[in-house]
């Protein structure tokens, strides 16, 4: 592999998502600054931290040498040009992005802050420990985990003798060459042994999974019991765009086999997906059958896992409704804090708040005059336990919905950053 060459932070131009263009399942068009999503879009091109769910994405460097083919970020136009190119692009320093961690208003002490989100944590091993070092001067109770796809290797182990706060992920897919990434499951499986003292703190995902490459399947799962795992997460197959010809990204995933029709008549006109963790009924019944089989305990999404396995408070909510198959898991003791005062202190002074219950479950309807977004109602779900449910909602930020964020630091940056990511959204209109 080569080694990755940095180049300077550099403002990427903000064109349209897509242009508009005959899908292969309809015909759409999308404006730009109140298109939902543009908002992340302008925050993962530029951002340290750019989302959250039930953990928080970000990375101090964007982009990954190992270039695997089906790699969400290659179908994004500002982040595709350092995807398996030997580029990378800083966008801050490791002590800037412990600070980030510290002072953004949608992570909490009990939050799972990501490292290697638009990219792989190998890109940086020694960045890792600087974080960590300086998020333990500033007092940050937040975990980290690094997702590393590359093999692990003696920095890993060292991170987890030395760090209580750091916890890894990885992905092995099986057939990883003839699915798509040059990293095989065999070295993957050997590198894991450098954290075989700490299975509890290294959260494995299988996929993506498709009929092609299923049959694989056992023998990663046999190999990781063997080696001290006993839980590992499973997932479908994920494509979609921005700010590329969606037909032609789709059309080339599909030429190459990694997405099938049967994916693409059950796709949807997302702003950013359009097949997201997709396995069809009978597929995702071998898997669950293979993981029992081989002695596994088998999840389906990352909030089951981390809730269960690792304790953390996870929302109980997503896409503005309850999550049932999240709530047998949500067991965690949450820290409590005040659901008025939450949202007055990110600035929804006007909020109205009428409080329920369903499922079981403590819900808060919220209605306020800027929208909640996902990563809000994420944040306030883990910082209060109340499922919150917002009557002017949104799944991703629009424009004016990041320039709420920008005011009230719900993703803290440095000034330059904060200037760049200010200006692409002045010249749409912000």
């Amino acid at each position: 592999m080569p080694a990755p060459r940095l180049i300077p932070n550099s403002s990427f131009s903000c064109r349209p998502p897509h242009r508009p263009l005959m899908l292969l399942w309809g015909y759409v068009v999308f404006t730009v600054h109140n298109q939902v999503g543009f908002g992340e879009y302008l925050l993962l091109s530029h951002a340290p931290l750019f989302k959250r769910r039930y953990a928080v994405d970000g990375d101090m460097v964007l982009g990954c040498a190992i270039g695997c083919r089906f790699c969400y970020y290659r179908m994004i136009d500002s982040t595709a040009p350092f995807i398996g190119t030997g580029k990378l692009k800083p966008l801050v320093t490791p002590e800037e992005f412990a600070e980030a961690v510290a002072n953004s208003k949608l992570i909490s002490e009990r939050s799972l802050v990501i490292m290697g989100a638009r990219g792989d944590a190998s890109m940086y091993p020694d960045g890792v420990a600087r974080v960590l070092e300086e998020a333990e001067r500033l007092g940050v109770r937040a975990k980290f985990l690094a997702l590393r796809r590359a093999p692990y290797d003696e920095k890993v182990r060292e991170h987890l003798e030395n760090f209580s706060n750091i916890y890894y992920g990885t992905t092995i897919t099986p057939k990883a060459r003839e699915t798509g990434t040059p990293v095989s499951e065999e070295r993957q499986l050997e590198g894991l042994r450098f954290a075989a003292d700490y299975p509890h703190r290294v959260s494995i995902e299988v996929g993506p999974i498709s009929a092609r490459n299923a049959d694989a399947l056992r023998g990663i799962l046999r190999a990781l019991r063997d080696l001290g795992w006993d839980a590992a997460i499973y997932r479908g197959v994920s494509a979609g765009s921005w700010g590329l010809d969606r037909s032609a990204v789709l059309g080339r995933l599909l030429r190459s086999g990694f997405l099938t029709e049967e994916h693409l008549r059950r796709a949807k006109d997302g702003y950013f997906y359009a097949v997201k963790n997709d396995l069809n009924a009978a597929l995702e019944a071998a898997v669950v059958e293979a993981f029992l089989a081989e002695g596994i305990k088998p999840y389906r999404h990352t909030g089951q896992f981390y809730a269960d396995r690792w304790g953390l408070p996870v929302a109980k909510t997503r896409g503005n409704r309850i999550r049932a198959d999240v709530l047998e898991y949500a067991k965690a003791d949450y820290p409590g804090k005040d659901l008025r005062g939450e949202l007055e202190r990110l600035g929804y002074a006007d909020a109205e708040v009428e409080f329920g219950e369903e499922l079981g479950v403590k819900t808060a309807k919220v209605k306020t005059s800027t929208p909640i977004t996902e990563d809000v109602a994420m944040y306030l779900g883990e910082a209060t336990g109340i499922a919150v449910i917002a009557e002017n909602y949104l799944p991703s930020p629009d424009g004016p919905a990041l320039a709420h964020y920008l005011r009230h630091d719900f993703f803290w940056m440095p000034e330059r950053v904060k200037r760049v990511v200010a200006e692409a959204l002045r010249r749409r209109g912000g």
